[in-house]
C-alpha cells in the first residue's frame, strides 16, 4: 500500500526535523546548515523521513533483526561460532541503522555485551573461538558508541573502562588497537567541559576511527 502521511502542525514538523537529524547522527556543525533551510524544504525532508521509517517497519523480513531479537539471542547463552556470527550481525546493525535503533538496543543490550566481555577477560585461558568472540564484542562496543547516545551510556557504565583496560592484550594486536581507540574516544568525552561541543563531537569521532588528535 502507498504511504499516506498524517497532516502535521508546524511545531510537529520542526520537532521531527530535529529527531531526523539525531537519527542521522549529525553533529552540531552539520545540523546548522540544515536548520537554515526554509520551512517547506524541512517539511519535505521530514515527510521522506517518515515514509522511509514506515516502509522499514512494514517490510519486515528474516534479514531485518530488531534490537530485542539480538537481546534475546545474547540472553540465550549462544556460544562458539554461533556467537561469533551473532556478534558480527549485531556490529553491522549497530553501524548501519539510525541512532534510534541503537537507543532501542540500549542499556540492556550494552549490559549483556559487557557481561560477556567480563567473563572473557577474567578467563584464565582462551581458545581461538573465545578470542574471536572477545574481539567481536570490542567491535560491537565501538559501533555502539559511535554516536552521542552510545558514548553517554558507556560513560555511565562504571565497569566499562576497567573491562576495556583488561582487554588490552599485546598478543592480539588488532583487538588491542580497537580497544585503545575506544579508550581514547572516552577520554576525549571526559574532557567535554573544556572543549566546545562541536569540537568535542568531531574529536571523538576521529578517535573512534583512529585519527587520535596529537598533543
Amino acid at each position: 500500500d502507498d504511504f499516506t502521511p498524517t497532516p502535521l502542525s508546524d511545531r510537529e514538523v520542526l520537532a521531527l526535523f530535529e529527531k531526523m537529524m539525531e537519527d542521522m547522527n549529525l553533529n552540531e556543525d552539520r545540523k546548522t546548515p540544515l536548520r537554515e533551510k526554509d520551512f517547506s524544504t524541512k517539511k519535505e525532508m521530514v515527510m521522506q523521513y517518515i515514509s522511509s521509517a514506515s516502509k522499514v517497519g512494514s517490510l519486515k523480513s528474516s534479514k531485518q533483526i530488531t534490537p530485542q531479537d539480538f537481546i534475546c539471542e545474547l540472553k540465550s547463552g549462544a556460544a562458539d561460532e554461533r556467537l561469533v556470527g551473532l556478534l558480527e550481525s549485531l556490529r553491522v546493525s549497530l553501524t548501519s541503522n539510525p541512532v534510534s535503533w541503537v537507543e532501542n538496543f540500549g542499556n540492556e543490550g550494552l549490559g549483556l555485551l559487557l557481561d560477556i566481555l567480563e567473563r572473557l577477560v577474567d578467563a584464565k585461558q582462551q581458545d581461538n573461538i573465545l578470542k574471536k568472540v572477545q574481539h567481536k564484542i570490542i567491535q560491537c562496543l565501538k559501533a555502539f558508541m559511535n554516536n552521542k547516545y552510545g558514548l553517554e551510556r558507556i560513560m555511565d557504565e562504571q565497569r566499562s573502562l576497567l573491562l576495556l583496560a583488561k582487554a588490552i592484550n599485546p598478543r592480539q594486536t588488532n583487538m588491542m588497537t580497537d580497544v585503545v581507540k575506544l579508550l581514547s574516544a572516552i577520554c576525549i568525552v571526559g574532557e567535554k567541559n573544556i572543549c566546545p561541543s562541536g569540537e568535542e563531537e568531531t574529536s571523538t569521532t576521529e578517535a573512534l576511527h583512529g585519527n587520535v588528535p596529537k598533543g
